[in-house]
């Protein structure tokens, strides 16, 4: 590419020989003696593409390749504006602008091409009608100049632009009376339900203590007959939430039993107190009421006695009463501890969680890339199969360098010399940024030989090139 500093001819052979280099030469502007370059690629100029021929001691069909080649790499990449397309400076002459779009026709029109380049014939009929009035290629120029999108040119000769969406503020209308007090009920039901939901978790939260209720429900008439005011103390829990189950069915299984026990001794209960009696007002003595009554004793789970200093009433002398000895509750039975096993560890047993798809992109979207190159991969190999059957047929643009395709015309001579060949389904291998295909061939003649075609493809700028073409001869 160094050495390339003449006409236009000169740079599309060393592009030829160094295709890397096509991303730079997008950068540049075009070279002189674009006309004679279009009309070889177009294959109409015999004598300039001889006298060419000469000059530069390559082969006609290898200047028209090379032609060709620079026409779709520096002239129809997608970035490229009406006049890199036509292969024009901005200061083209109407005529060459004519001249242009008519070799280009000639050689890119589907009546006339037989191969794939005839994809880049509506883009050379798009720049064609952005410049071919004056009027139009000022408002095509006036939008460059302003980075404007190209606007699109109707059947009718008539300009118009793309419409777009623009985002305007809404503006939003102001609240109502209606809608103000809508708000204000609404907060008001929130408030409503939040109290609700607190005073129903706080009830909740309460344990009834089983063991203070059956005492109390046991000993309510035994204080209404005796006249005894006695506050049995009821016992809460006070272990944590998570026992708490637990808790509540040793107490139900405790009171099963200690109610069995209050029955059985119901059967000889102890002497009582009158305590209701009158006396004189004349003596006033100390007054010393002993009662026999028990407490639950939480430490040791049995009843016990216990004095209660008696309240006078109303209209009465208090005497100094004779009480009955107190009568020693016997022991409740206590119900043995509950014993629960230590809860023994399971092994995991769930399988191995996959790790994370690297370089953050995941598994479902990597299957989506590879499934999308295997179909274009798939779409190349055909074209390349198509290429092989047919002995006249030109060659698609899915070549990794010409020598590529040189080698790939060569093989296709090979096989079209002693007969009729054919080429099977490939059977392929496709990975993310290479793949592979082998196939069988067979040639119809005298001997009926037959063997394998091979080809690897590389992924390269978006679509997948051919990089190597094998052919396994018959032994």
């Amino acid at each position: 590419m160094e050495r390339a500093n003449g006409d236009a001819l000169e740079w599309a052979l060393a592009l030829l020989r160094a295709p890397s280099e096509r991303h730079a030469l997008r950068e540049r502007p075009l070279p002189a003696g674009m006309e004679r370059l279009l009309g070889i690629a177009a294959g109409i100029s015999s004598e300039a593409s001889a006298q060419a021929a000469r000059t530069l001691g390559e082969s006609e069909a290898n200047l028209r390749d090379a032609a060709r080649f620079y026409a779709r790499e520096v002239l129809f990449f997608p970035r490229a504006d009406a006049y890199r397309v036509l292969g024009l400076h901005q200061g083209a002459a109407n005529d060459t602008i004519k001249s242009h779009h008519r070799l280009l026709q000639q050689w890119l029109h589907p009546d006339r091409a037989h191969g794939e380049d005839s994809v880049f014939s509506a883009r050379v009929n798009s720049a064609w009608n952005h410049l071919r009035t004056e009027e139009r290629r000022q408002a095509y120029d006036q939008a460059l100049r302003d980075h404007r999108p190209p606007e699109i040119f109707d059947s009718s000769g008539a300009l118009r632009r793309v419409p777009g969406w623009t985002a305007s503020p809404a503006e939003l209308p102001p609240p109502t009376q209606r809608s103000v007090r809508r708000l204000a009920l609404l907060a008001l039901i929130a408030a409503c339900a939040v109290l609700l939901w607190l005073t129903a978790r706080d009830d909740s939260g309460q344990q009834p203590d089983a063991w203070a209720d059956l005492l109390a429900q046991e000993q309510a008439p035994n204080r209404q007959a005796d006249g005894f005011d006695i506050h049995v103390p009821e016992r809460r829990a006070e272990t944590h939430a998570t026992n708490r189950k637990q808790e509540s069915a040793a107490q139900q299984q405790r009171a099963k039993v200690s109610r069995k026990a209050l029955i059985a001794q119901q059967g000889n209960p102890p002497p009582r107190i009158v305590t209701d009696v009158r006396a004189p007002k004349a003596a006033i003595p100390t007054v010393v009421a002993v009662a026999s009554d028990t407490q639950r004793s939480d430490a040791t789970d049995t009843m016990q006695p216990v004095a209660i200093p008696a309240r006078p009433g109303a209209g009465m002398t208090p005497v100094v009463l004779a009480a009955a000895a107190p009568v020693e509750a016997s022991p409740m039975p206590v119900p043995p501890p509950i014993h629960r096993p230590a809860p023994v560890p399971q092994p995991d047993t769930s399988p191995p969680s996959a790790p994370p798809a690297a370089s953050g992109e995941t598994p479902a979207s990597s299957a989506e890339v590879l499934f999308a190159r295997t179909q274009l991969a798939r779409q190349a190999g055909d074209q390349l199969i198509r290429y092989l059957n047919t002995r006249n047929r030109p060659p698609p643009p899915i070549w990794n360098s010409p020598s590529i395709q040189a080698g790939a015309d060569r093989l296709r001579n090979d096989l079209h010399q002693a007969g009729r060949a054919r080429v099977s389904a490939p059977e392929w291998r496709v990975a993310r940024e290479a793949a592979a295909f082998t196939a069988r061939y067979r040639i119809d003649g005298s001997d009926n030989r037959s063997g394998v075609v091979s080809a690897d493809l590389a992924w390269r700028e978006g679509r997948w090139l051919v990089t190597g073409v094998s052919m396994e001869r018959p032994r």
